[in-house]
């Protein structure tokens, strides 16, 4: 809604094809061939959750598997058995939020322990917990489901035959992938993991000046663990900083759709930075 008072037009169901330089802007193709021109594009695209691959997942998505843990899912797992998959940060905090509800939590780390990628401060909080059971080196391998999970079929590293946890839910909280490949074309800087290189939260600058980033398709931020379980970011170096130019306005930019379902219909202007954000 903010958005719409502002004058931004909103462009659904339609996935980002790519985006590449046009003149002084950019143009960014959607998968129907429409043609977004602008003098900046802002990436804000989101990430992609990371599937577990295990025969009956998707099948029971939203009866009791779940992808990511908000603190929202936490009151609705009261008196439950709850299993949680993951060795990151969100796991950690996961289990820490659904152990003050839930009668029994059980962390299913695939690693050989949790210090490889959680915070210390989390794996003291964690290990704390008496209704909180870790178990490393152990892999979901199936689930037990009529209408509603039932229960998960964990198998670990030194046994042979799976063995059955019985869980009302499993949250799965293993990451995701970066939605930025329609980056390329206009040779925005990555990482190894594929996430846009970009400065501090407040100045979310990538490797080129007129083209922003924000949110999820930065790189999660590396932090120094306090004792009070704070942390502080680790800034990115970059070059350039996102500025209006200063030289004249360009021509202005416009919408304009390879194949227009409607002739007679016009297609919009803009004159200001376009925002690309994967949908569908």
């Amino acid at each position: 809604m903010q958005a719409r008072r502002f004058g931004a037009e909103l462009l659904l169901a339609r996935p980002l094809t790519g985006v590449s330089a046009d003149g002084p802007g950019y143009v960014a193709e959607l998968s129907d061939g429409t043609l977004i021109r602008g003098r900046a594009a802002l990436f804000a695209s989101g990430v992609e959750w990371r599937r577990l691959d295990v025969p009956g997942v998707d099948d029971q998505l939203g009866a009791g598997v779940y992808y990511g843990a908000g603190p929202s899912e936490a009151p609705a797992c009261t008196g439950s058995q709850v299993v949680v998959v993951g060795g990151g940060n969100s796991a950690g905090q996961a289990v820490v939020r659904f152990s003050r509800y839930a009668q029994q939590v059980t962390l299913l780390v695939r690693g050989r322990d949790l210090g490889a990628s959680m915070s210390q401060y989390l794996i003291n909080q964690v290990s704390a917990i008496p209704n909180v059971d870790v178990r490393a080196r152990t892999q979901v391998v199936g689930l037990e489901a009529d209408d509603r999970l039932q229960a998960v079929m964990v198998r670990s590293e030194d046994g042979i035959e799976p063995v059955r946890l019985p869980a009302d839910a499993l949250f799965i909280c293993i990451g995701g992938a970066p939605r930025t490949d329609g980056a390329a074309g206009i040779g925005l800087a990555t990482n190894t993991a594929g996430y846009l290189v970009t400065g501090t939260p407040r100045r979310p600058r990538s490797s080129l000046n007129s083209s922003p980033a924000s949110g999820s398709p930065q790189p999660p931020r590396r932090s120094n663990a306090t004792a009070s379980g704070r942390s502080s970011p680790l800034p990115v170096p970059t070059r350039g900083i996102w500025s209006a130019p200063s030289s004249p306005a360009p021509p202005r930019y416009t919408t304009t759709p390879r194949k227009h379902s409607n002739p007679s219909a016009s297609p919009t202007t803009s004159n200001g930075p376009v925002a690309i954000s994967h949908s569908g």
